[in-house]
């Protein structure tokens, strides 16, 4: 990712995520229309954002290239990967594996290794399998979200 940055996101960067999260919604939501869907875009509108960006469970990493918002990725516990999303224009230039391999970093400064969990979306799981996460389930969907679980064990961590 050449002219990139990648940083502790901040307050302010509550609405780009909450719009990129509407933006590539129809990937990952059984429905646009329903009401896990409704439930959904509360839980990720920006005022929500900026609370998960303080709380002291989450931790969320932003990618710029030349200034401009490129993706994010938001850690649980440093153990569970809650959300990772790449801008469109951005995708397949490198963003998304920059974003990973410092999500990584800070990962191993937490502590000894643990599992890695995300609830891929079904786009997204040839990407995990790339950073060596394994499938440990079926495609499922739950409160709307369709996805693949999977992991990434300690021992690759």
């Amino acid at each position: 990712m050449s002219d990139g940055h990648i940083r502790f996101a901040t307050p302010a960067d509550a609405e780009p995520i909450s719009a990129l999260l509407k933006e590539l919604s129809p990937f990952f939501l059984a429905s646009q229309d329903d009401a896990h869907a409704a439930a959904y875009f509360e839980h990720t509108s920006a005022p929500r954002i900026r609370e998960n960006i303080a709380a002291r469970d989450r931790a969320f990493l932003v990618a710029e290239v030349d200034g401009e918002f490129a993706g994010f990725i938001a850690l649980k516990d440093w153990r569970h990967v809650v959300q990772f999303f790449v801008a469109p224009r951005f995708q397949k230039v490198g963003v998304g594996g920059a974003l990973w391999q410092r999500a990584l970093a800070e990962i191993r400064r937490q502590g000894p290794p643990q599992d890695i969990t995300v609830r891929a979306s079904v786009f997204a799981v040839p990407v995990y399998g790339r950073f060596g996460f394994e499938i440990t389930g079926e495609r499922t969907t739950q409160k709307g979200l369709t996805f693949v679980p999977m992991v990434l064990r300690a021992g690759s961590v």
